[in-house]
């Protein structure tokens, strides 16, 4: 029978950390309801990763063994693992899109990461000129977000 505390408390537990927000189980005359609360969304400031600077070096195409130089420019990298959004909510427009001047510290997205909304911001001042995820898309640490020319 269902009523040892241990399989319930075990139920219990694997609700919790699953991603699933209601469960309703009946086993052998006895019957469990489970829901979880709707999460409460905190914004939370987080700082975007320090851009890296490379020197310029050449690149060979396999075609036609031109040399090309690399485009120069700095990189918006995702601060953590998560959910990327271009836009605070699904009506509103974006933060930036291409061709938009940043300015230091300007938030240019959300990453959402264990239902905490996290802002990410432009570490330099400069023009977007590719953004690099889509969005509701899944990032990864250290991940391009955007490209920016830091020259205009």
């Amino acid at each position: 029978m269902m009523k040892d505390k241990q399989t319930i408390k075990t139920i219990i537990d694997l609700f919790e950390s699953s991603d699933v927000a209601k469960m309703e189980l009946e086993l052998e005359g006895f019957k469990i309801k489970l829901e979880k609360a709707q999460p409460v969304i905190v914004h939370q400031v987080q700082e975007a990763a320090v851009p890296t600077f490379s020197s310029p070096q050449p690149t060979i195409t396999s075609e036609k063994s031109e040399v090309t130089e690399p485009v120069l420019g700095h990189e918006i990298k995702a601060p953590l693992v998560g959910t990327f959004y271009h836009c605070p909510s699904p009506t509103s427009d974006p933060f930036v899109k291409v061709g938009d001047r940043v300015k230091k510290g300007q938030v240019v997205g959300i990453i959402e990461a264990m239902k905490v909304m996290n802002e990410v911001t432009s570490p330099f001042e400069g023009v977007i000129t590719h953004a690099c995820t889509s969005h509701n898309s899944s990032v990864s640490f250290g991940q391009v977000l955007y490209k920016v020319d830091a020259h205009d």
